[in-house]
């Protein structure tokens, strides 16, 4: 974010008070009782870099494998970090090896998880939150769970190797994808389909709120030779997420990108919904597309990213330009209208 210091903008990382400012004025009295100062001195005080609680953004789109493994965890008060697994498996350097395969006789099933938990109180209640389908609407609704410590201990085990396999799997295709990206005979696009812009109005009428036009955004974000090349925004009316779309897509960014950029490897990157990206249509469509573009000589594959964990640069590249688009319309100095597509694109950089 940019602040004002000694009358010089100057570009800062947000961060977020993850508590109300009260409670943080009652810890820091805690922690330095020979301080004296007031509230409203102390919330003067406060960064402009440093935002409240308030306004935290909305944290979506996660995995809800992870979600509910570390739900679990943070009620027995365990810490899911980057050397959790180090603790729990004998060898978590090798994601080929025995242990994250669950054939090692000592850690597999989360041996190692039950041995640390040996002497915690089985009988203590506990509760904690899941993320689950309803099976009356269908919907992902987050239900509060209780028991006891032994209970929870025991559903964490026995969902071990599905976490631990769905782990190695997002750990695997990530590492692919960061040596693809600085390879030098790699040519890389990664693409997803971004959430829709609603076509809203600065001075907006009561019945257009329930009739507005919405825009659905394809981004895609180009590596080549090692090193990233260029962002895609691909804007369309139609509501089609299917494999029509993605190929229409596909074929205009073949015919505009400069195809003495593509490298002998040429890979698609992208999330694995089967009625968007992982089906058999999408990878027919890669023998097609490399007759259409006489790419002969280029070798075409399709890289599908693990459940829920397809984030990347294209969700900041969509997520930029319905910014820009939003910020215009709401100018009321530029008296932008947005109402379609072809208005949306005009909003944008390079056009």
């Amino acid at each position: 974010m940019t602040v004002w210091e000694d009358g010089k903008k100057k570009r800062l990382r947000k961060y977020y008070l993850m508590m109300f400012l009260k409670e943080a004025f009652s810890l820091f009295k805690l922690e330095n009782p020979q301080v004296s100062v007031g509230f409203s001195k102390f919330a003067a005080a406060r960064p402009q870099n440093v935002l409240l609680l308030k306004n935290s953004p909305v944290d979506q789109c996660k995995c809800s494998t992870h979600e509910n493994h570390m739900l679990k965890l943070k009620a027995l008060k365990i810490t899911y970090g980057n050397n959790f697994w180090t603790d729990y498996l004998c060898d978590s350097n090798n994601l080929v090896g025995a242990c994250w395969m669950g054939h090692c006789a000592i850690c597999k099933d989360g041996k190692l998880f039950e041995k640390a938990r040996e002497n915690s109180e089985k009988a203590t209640p506990v509760t904690w939150k899941m993320w689950e389908k309803d099976g009356n609407t269908g919907r992902i609704v987050q239900n509060v769970k209780e028991g006891c410590v032994g209970e929870l201990e025991d559903e964490v085990v026995s969902g071990w190797e599905v976490v631990l396999e769905h782990v190695r799997i997002k750990r695997i295709q990530s590492d692919l994808f960061q040596k693809m990206k600085v390879a030098k005979d790699q040519s890389i696009l990664q693409i997803d389909f971004a959430m829709a812009y609603s076509c809203e109005y600065q001075n907006e009428v009561q019945s257009a709120l329930w009739s507005r036009q919405s825009v659905n955004l394809f981004t895609a974000a180009f590596f080549s030779g090692g090193h990233y090349d260029s962002s895609y925004v691909f804007v369309t009316e139609s509501k089609d997420k299917g494999k029509n779309s993605v190929i229409t897509f596909l074929r205009k960014f073949l015919s505009i990108v400069d195809h003495k950029k593509l490298c002998d490897k040429f890979s698609i990157f992208s999330d694995g919904p089967s009625a968007e990206f992982k089906n058999k249509f999408c990878v027919k469509m890669l023998d097609m597309l490399k007759k259409e573009f006489k790419l002969t000589n280029t070798e075409l594959q399709w890289n599908y990213s693990a459940t829920s964990h397809g984030k990347g640069i294209v969700d900041g590249i969509g997520g930029r330009a319905k910014s820009l688009v939003r910020k215009a319309v709401m100018s009321k100095r530029n008296k932008v209208v947005v109402q379609s597509a072809h208005d949306f694109a005009k909003r944008l950089p390079n056009h």
